[in-house]
Formats: C-alpha cells, sequence, structure tokens
C-alpha cells in the first residue's frame, strides 16, 4: 500500500510557475488544497498576474500569504538570494517545474546551448534543492522533479534535452534513497502536454526565418494535438506526490515505450531511427 500525503495548509514552492504545468500546480495546490505558494519564474509579469488572481491563504498557513520571486533557475547567485530570503520559513514541499526544451541534432548543436539545457533542466532543480532541503527535512516534506519521458526514453533529435532528464530521473532516485523517511521524492515523467514550451524551445541555430517559423509551428501543433491539458497533468503530478510514488511515466504512451524498450530495445531503437528519419523529411531537424 502506498502511503498518503497531506498537503493541506502546505508551504509549498513551485518553479516555472509562470507555465502550463507551473500555474496550473499553483491554482490546485490553492483552491483545492488551501496551500500558500512560493512562485518562481524569470516572467515577472506573469507571475504577478498569478498572483493577483490566488485566493488569500486561510489562517492555518500562519498568516503567510503566498508570495512570488523572479529568478532564472540558471542564475546560482539568484537561486542563493531567494533561498536566504526564505531561510526561516518551515518549507513542506518543492516542485522542480521549470524546464526548457531544444529540437535538433547533436551534429548541430553548439556546447554553449547544450549547456544552456542542462543548466535550466537539471542543476537549477539541483541547486535550489540543496538549498532548500535542510528546511524540507525538518518538516518530513516532499520534493517532486517535473522530469519527462524523455528521461525514460531519449528520442533522436532531443540529445540535450533527454540527457537533462535522464539525469534529473537519476537525481532524484538517488535523493529518494538517501532521504527515505525523511524526505519523499518523486520524478514525473511525462509525454507530450499542450503548453507553450514549444514557442520557448531553444532552435537549433541552423535553422533561420521561415525555417524557424516551421520548427516552432510543427512542435506547436503536435502538443496541441496530441497533449494532455496541463490542468489534468497538474492533477497526476498531485496524486504522485500525495501517493509517494517514485518514478511515475505519466502517460499511456510514456508507460508502452517505457517497457517496450526493455522487451525489445533494437526495436525501439529502430522505431526512434524512423521517426527521426520522418522529422528531417518534414524539414523539422537537420
Amino acid at each position: 500500500m502506498f502511503s498518503r500525503r497531506q498537503l493541506r495548509h502546505n508551504r509549498i514552492v513551485v518553479t516555472g510557475a509562470a507555465g502550463g504545468i507551473g500555474s496550473a500546480l499553483a491554482r490546485l495546490l490553492v483552491t483545492r488544497e488551501e496551500a500558500s505558494v512560493i512562485l518562481l519564474d524569470r516572467n515577472a509579469a506573469a507571475l504577478a498576474a498569478l498572483q493577483a488572481e490566488l485566493p488569500v491563504p486561510t489562517s492555518p498557513n500562519g498568516g503567510r500569504g503566498h508570495r512570488v520571486a523572479c529568478v532564472d533557475i540558471t542564475d546560482a547567485a539568484a537561486i542563493d538570494a531567494f533561498a536566504d530570503s526564505v531561510a526561516s520559513e518551515p518549507l513542506d514541499g518543492l516542485i522542480n517545474n521549470a524546464g526548457v526544451a531544444y529540437g535538433g541534432t547533436f551534429e548541430t548543436m553548439s556546447m554553449h546551448d547544450f549547456r544552456k539545457v542542462m543548466e535550466v533542466n537539471l542543476m537549477g532543480a539541483v541547486h535550489l534543492t540543496n538549498r532548500l532541503l535542510p528546511q524540507l527535512i525538518d518538516r518530513r516534506g516532499f520534493i517532486a522533479n517535473i522530469a519527462s519521458g524523455a528521461g525514460l526514453v531519449a528520442p533522436a533529435g532531443l540529445a540535450a534535452y533527454a540527457t537533462s532528464k535522464f539525469a534529473l530521473v537519476g537525481f532524484s532516485e538517488a535523493l529518494r534513497a538517501e532521504l527515505r523517511g525523511r524526505v519523499s521524492v518523486t520524478a514525473i515523467c511525462p509525454a507530450f502536454i499542450a503548453t507553450d514550451i514549444g514557442k520557448r524551445a531553444m532552435a537549433p541555430s541552423t535553422l533561420t526565418g521561415e525555417a524557424e517559423l516551421h520548427f516552432r509551428e510543427t512542435v506547436e501543433s503536435l502538443l496541441h494535438r496530441s497533449g494532455k491539458d496541463p490542468s489534468d497533468a497538474a492533477e497526476t503530478i498531485l496524486a504522485a506526490i500525495r501517493r509517494e510514488r517514485g518514478t511515475v511515466p505519466m502517460c499511456a504512451l510514456t508507460h508502452v515505450i517505457f517497457n517496450a524498450k526493455k522487451l525489445a530495445p533494437a526495436l525501439v531503437d529502430l522505431a526512434n531511427h524512423l521517426q527521426f528519419r520522418h522529422l528531417v523529411g518534414l524539414g523539422v531537424m537537420r
């Protein structure tokens, strides 16, 4: 049997809070769990708008209202400054949701861009977790890392993204063993979510003008045609946190591909290559 964690009236930090999944998580936590949230993102205007729509926390939160912090998760000094600003607060949870996508071949990718993806998707989460961990231990809290199905099976054309998400899953697994009984650690691995991550994706430097526009339109179309609604994704994430799950493939597609990889790895490799060649033919990959 899975244990059940209570989220009601928790004090929870959410990164990437201005995006689709992050804002959906914030709304659910506040409206359903009456939690108080601390929201991090680079987009100050979107953070302020989200904060303004959230109802004021109820008294069990000790009068602590919602807070927003405009933080670039790749800026170590900014993370340290934020952590110092909340050092005296009890914290029940951390949801590392901030992330960036990059679609393009490793052959044409600059090392600057590869490092950028790693900084956003992995090192930002690692650094923030490191700084907030003592408070989470004090409260026997939780950490939820929003990874990806690409952290279980690596799609061709997403080498940097998959590397960062595989590492985030591994980081979560190691922490889960180290912190067992003190802090629960969950890695969520969704497939497609209908957010605007395609618009914000780092496009290959080899794509310019109409080619770059075509790349973004194709990614957006795929996400919104096949993707799960962010609110539904947020529901699944909170359910996994409550049940203190470990590594969670979030949808049927991820389950199928992940299990197929274990049973028939050569077949999955071939399908991966053929899908990549299809994207090359569409002009999305180079």
